[in-house]
């Protein structure tokens, strides 16, 4: 197997050393090319001169993409976001983050999650958030079905913020009562080399 490769070049069987740049996983088997990755090194100097310790960190997919999912695709379950998460600091003990999710159509919001904070550390971490109807006073907090989106066929934006800051949005549609397949999430059409697939219980959505 190759284990990766930057400017074109191979490293071999030896572990690679990264350092800040672009570049690619590629996977083989018996010679023949499965799968292509596609990531980058960023790093932030070390600024305290009794820890001279540069922290490294990977980008890649995953800080673009995220997915609905509700158990073994069964609508009368509870919908939830999944997405990857990362406090990109020198601190390891992570970064403190209250996290807002909302789903809207036509502009108004059909669910969001139940207030959450997490503890966002320098790696790249897969946080799970169940869905709510929104407050209305003191009525709502539901458990937001899958049933529920399913019900209305048209398109809708799920926006996300962390600490009040827009962190992304994420465009998706249902159609026939089903959530649509978009991008390299298409089977047989998108990229064999870039197919994104994580079951049948899951949707998957480019920030």
């Amino acid at each position: 197997m190759n284990t990766g490769t930057r400017a074109g070049k191979s490293t071999g069987s030896k572990g690679p050393k990264l350092k800040k740049g672009k570049y690619t996983l590629d996977f083989f088997v018996a010679g023949k090319h499965f799968y292509h990755f596609p990531f980058s090194v960023d790093v932030l100097p070390s600024k305290d001169a009794f820890t001279p310790e540069d922290f490294h960190f990977l980008q890649g997919a995953w800080d673009k993409y995220g997915y609905l999912y509700y158990f073994e695709a069964r609508p009368e379950k509870s919908l939830f976001w999944k997405v990857w998460l990362q406090g990109k600091s020198r601190d390891k003990r992570g970064i403190e983050a209250k996290i807002k999710i909302g789903i809207h159509r036509s502009g108004k919001l059909i669910c969001t999650n139940r207030p959450a904070s997490q503890t966002l550390k320098p790696w790249w971490t897969l946080y799970e958030f169940d869905m709510i109807e929104p407050m209305k006073g003191t009525s709502g907090g539901r458990y937001f079905k899958a049933k529920d989106l399913l019900a209305r066929n048209g398109n809708y934006t799920l926006k996300m913020k962390i600490n009040g800051k827009s962190y992304g949005t994420w465009k998706f549609a249902v159609k026939g009562g089903k959530l649509n397949y978009t991008g390299r999430t298409l089977r047989g059409k998108a990229d064999p080399l870039t197919f994104i697939e994580g079951g049948r219980d899951a949707w998957w959505y480019k920030k």
